[in-house]
């Protein structure tokens, strides 16, 4: 901890350490790096203050690499872009730059045949679009979140003609969704294939309470997929094989699960049907992961006639109303399962990687086989989203759906605002917070920059606080005066500044003066002795 000593003449402060190493080359300002415009400041004991600020987002330069940190400085008046550079380094327990980097904007779409929940209407087709930002952070792994009130523009073509046959446009909500159902679109029963379009007009747009990231451009996503003439009952769920993909609905104990298969144009050695209904019954949770009770629901997929020769992808829409049901369902848990009747156990579906939009209420697997399949969660007493075992690991609370007590709870921070369901001060994985230490008592001036080894962004607001001045007689600097402190006490009478500062760096050498007359010899001793009994 860095420390400074209080003079009696107006003297200038010491410089302590830079911050977190602070300045690697030269930087210069980059407008793509917006200021932090959100800083916040409270004094604690000891010369301390901690700081509270919101991360910006904003785009990694060409060739850049996530090394950016927080530079804090304070000064006797407020600081600004002209008097930066004479503002003086403070250290403290900051954590690095973990939002700043990379923002990547994505717009998927997902199409499946039109159900009311009694009926499939073949010939009808409905559609969902999720807009998303991935953010690469310093952690190295990416979070996003879903873009609201953001306008996606649906249009539907014949495949054969390109013949445009219908669209429109719908806003996303929370989760960045947006919806379409179209009218009918096909007359013939032996099904015709169109395609599905969905478009976003790229711009600038804020994020995160203000902060600004600029986007690359548009994005759009694009299906195909047959419709036919007709309808069907939803429990029947049949279809021919052609390649492309299929849809339907399944009914479960929350409500109806659509789901969407897609089958390579290979999958199966020839055309032929393949049928898929609700399981009869469910076998226990032997094989299952460990905190899952059972199945949350089930279905069998079988063939009439042909095994597969390469894996379908299975996406299902599973109903919100799981995570309500009376023991609540980890959606995070969520895994996909195949009853392996030879073994009677379950077994995991792993042969694609696992899929799972909690915003979108969406699991996605792969299977090469047939027979009974499951999907299964681990029980979620508080309905915070998260299982019990995920709980444990995460050291959070499994019968409180907010451990920090932040307003958020601990599922929606790790899948929603990305910030830390263990820390009421990080809602968003835009909330920082830090201490700085080795500050002059009484009223200072905070501000702070994001620096980068080639660019530095615009200085953040001035915040002007009041510091408690760091006690005399605290020779070992460790914010209480004891028996500690006698040892660095008397090396600092004995060896003088110059040895005392090399053996204490974080320190401060005039603590030492504790008769406040400008100089450190033998008159300090009755009064640091006075200072040490509480005197």
């Amino acid at each position: 901890m860095n420390r400074f000593r209080i003079l009696p003449r107006g003297q200038p402060f010491c410089c302590a350490a830079a911050l977190l190493g602070l300045l690697v080359g030269p930087a210069a300002l980059g407008d793509d790096i917006p200021p932090i415009d959100t800083l916040s400041a409270s004094g604690l004991p000891c010369g301390g203050a901690e700081m509270s600020w919101q991360t910006p987002f904003f785009e990694v330069g060409q060739g850049s690499q996530p090394s950016a940190t927080y530079a804090f400085r304070y000064a006797s008046i407020p600081i600004t872009e002209g008097n930066w550079a004479g503002a003086t380094v403070f250290s403290g327990d900051v954590p690095p730059v973990g939002v700043a980097f990379g923002a990547t904007i994505t717009l998927d779409l997902w199409v499946m045949a039109y159900s009311d929940g009694t009926t499939i209407y073949w010939d009808r087709a409905y559609l969902r679009g999720w807009l998303t930002v991935q953010l690469e952070t310093q952690r190295l792994l990416p979070v996003g979140y879903g873009l609201r009130n953001e306008p996606i523009q649906f249009s539907i073509y014949r495949k054969s003609d390109n013949q445009y046959m219908e669209g429109g446009t719908s806003y996303t909500n929370s989760y960045g969704m947006a919806e379409y159902t179209s009218g009918d679109l096909t007359d013939l029963v032996e099904c015709e294939m169109f395609t599905f379009k969905a478009y976003w007009a790229g711009h600038s747009i804020g994020l995160s309470q203000g902060s600004i990231m600029v986007s690359t451009g548009d994005r759009e996503d694009s299906r195909d997929m047959y419709l036919c003439e007709g309808t069907q009952p939803v429990l029947t769920n049949m279809w021919n094989h052609w390649g492309g993909m299929y849809a339907g609905t399944l009914p479960s104990t929350q409500g109806a699960v659509q789901f969407q298969f897609t089958v390579p144009t290979e999958a199966l050695a020839t055309d032929t049907t393949v049928m898929l209904q609700p399981a009869a019954s469910v076998p226990g949770n032997t094989g299952m992961n460990p905190g899952v009770p059972g199945a949350s629901f089930a279905f069998q997929l079988e063939p009439l006639v042909y095994p597969l020769q390469r894996p379908i992808a299975i996406s299902m829409l599973y109903p919100p109303g799981l995570m309500s049901s009376p023991y609540g369902v980890g959606e995070s848990s969520l895994r996909g399962y195949w009853y392996n009747p030879a073994l009677m156990r379950w077994e995991l579906l792993d042969i694609g990687p696992r899929k799972l939009s909690r915003e979108a209420h969406v699991i996605t697997f792969q299977t090469d086989r047939f027979g009974l399949f499951a999907i299964a969660a681990e029980s979620d007493p508080d309905h915070d989203g998260l299982g019990l075992i995920e709980e444990a690991e995460l050291g959070t609370h499994p019968s409180v759906d907010d451990t920090d007590g932040d307003t958020v709870s601990d599922g929606d921070e790790l899948w929603f605002t990305r910030g830390d369901p263990l820390d009421a001060l990080k809602m968003s994985e835009a909330d920082q917070h830090g201490t700085g230490q080795g500050l002059p008592g009484g009223s200072i001036y905070i501000a702070c920059k994001i620096i980068e080894p080639t660019r530095e962004s615009p200085v953040s607001n001035s915040v002007n606080i009041e510091i408690e001045p760091m006690a005399l007689g605290d020779l070992n600097c460790d914010c209480s005066i004891n028996g500690f402190d006698i040892e660095p006490f008397v090396f600092a009478l004995l060896r003088g500044e110059e040895d005392y500062q090399q053996e204490y760096p974080d320190c401060d050498f005039w603590l030492a003066d504790c008769n406040v007359d400008g100089s450190v010899n033998g008159f300090d001793i009755d009064k640091f002795v006075q200072i040490l009994i509480g005197g």
